[in-house]
């Protein structure tokens, strides 16, 4: 019989590049040749390529508060598909190693505004981590904007640099923000007279903003999220009625149109509508508060989110059966969509020639 030892090196390779990263990381200590081979920066941009394109790696971040004993935690809900009748979803949530309890409550909310990136995680303070290892391309780029400056800071060099823009950049008074192929998305309501609703896309690869306004079409809803879906932006519009106000606790229905932006068929602002209304769900419920969309689990199972009770449930487009989403404890706020990676905070531009040889940007 055969021994895993002697299997041909790409073999060895094509297997560890189908785990997860946290397993990777523990599979370091097997020899040294496997050390070198996962330390390796082709091999941690292939691993990242393999698994951004699979959604049953995408899980979602969120804080929540365990009791006294256990405090604050910054948890992982994984991905689900519908896979039988049960209408309760209990699922193995996953507790990240933060040390939330030395926050506090009076920063705790600063985890709310998290932005995530490859498996690296943003705070807005002093605070970037990757809970997984830690080794950064110096090609990644944060942007900073005040409503007046355009700034921008590349990892691993030791200043922020301004950027010239030629046109009118709202001032983010946002419903959701994305990143997607080096391509970050603000759905907002500009600050101007007007109160127009745009989609602020800034572009990674030539640092350009575009301003891309909601479909004429589009124009009644409450309140705005997106999600990505088959590789697009998508908005969700999102409108909630009571069944009676006049009750101390009512029951809500929810509706969402679900439009698609087609950013690489935009021709600017006189051009054609880069949106398409694909569908309307609902409306759905009644349940105890306002149903948010906040990602998909896959492309047909979409993550729902209600403040009022602080609930997940799910949302399936083909079946259009709900299931509720139970986890132990407080879910306080939800962060962002999170991908675990090998990615690590420290390194050279050598990573980020890689991942753009494999077809991804930073």
């Amino acid at each position: 019989m055969a021994r895993f030892d002697d299997l041909q090196e790409h073999v060895v390779m094509e297997i560890l590049l189908r785990l997860p990263a946290d397993s990777l990381v523990q599979f370091k200590c097997v020899s040294k040749s496997w050390y070198a081979l996962i330390s390796d920066l082709a091999f941690v941009a292939k691993h990242l390529h393999y698994t951004k394109k699979k959604s049953q790696y995408e899980s979602l971040l969120f804080g929540r508060h365990c009791g006294e004993i256990n405090g604050y935690r910054l948890s992982l809900l994984p991905s689900f598909v519908d896979n039988g009748e049960n209408y309760i979803i209990r699922p193995v949530v996953e507790d990240l190693n933060v040390p939330l309890t030395e926050y506090g409550d009076a920063r705790i909310t600063e985890w709310a505004n998290i932005c995530h990136c490859d498996g690296m995680v943003f705070l807005q303070s002093e605070d970037f981590w990757n809970p997984i290892d830690i080794m950064v391309s110096n090609d990644y780029k944060i942007v900073s904007y005040d409503g007046v400056d355009v700034q921008i800071h590349t990892l691993g060099t030791e200043s922020w640099r301004e950027i010239n823009t030629s046109q009118d950049i709202p001032m983010p008074s946002q419903y959701g923000y994305l990143n997607s192929n080096g391509v970050c998305y603000w759905a907002m309501t500009t600050n101007s007279s007007t109160r127009k609703s745009v989609v602020l896309c800034f572009d990674m690869h030539d640092e350009t903003f575009h301003v891309v306004p909601f479909s004429n079409e589009a124009t009644n809803f409450k309140d705005v999220s997106c999600a990505m879906w088959n590789g697009k932006f998508s908005l969700f519009l999102n409108s909630s009625k009571a069944d009676d106000y006049r009750v101390e606790n009512p029951k809500f229905h929810s509706t969402f149109e679900m439009w698609v932006m087609d950013f690489d068929t935009y021709e600017g602002v006189n051009g054609g509508c880069p949106w398409t209304k694909h569908l309307v769900i609902g409306p759905l419920g009644p349940f105890e508060g306002p149903l948010t969309p906040i990602k998909f689990s896959n492309d047909d199972e979409l993550i729902l989110w209600t403040g009022r009770s602080r609930k997940f449930r799910t949302y399936n487009l083909h079946t259009q059966k709900v299931r509720s989403i139970e986890t132990d404890g407080d879910t306080l706020f939800i962060c962002c969509l999170y991908v675990k990676s090998l990615v690590s905070i420290e390194g050279t531009g050598v990573l980020t020639r890689e991942l753009k040889r494999n077809g991804e940007d930073g």
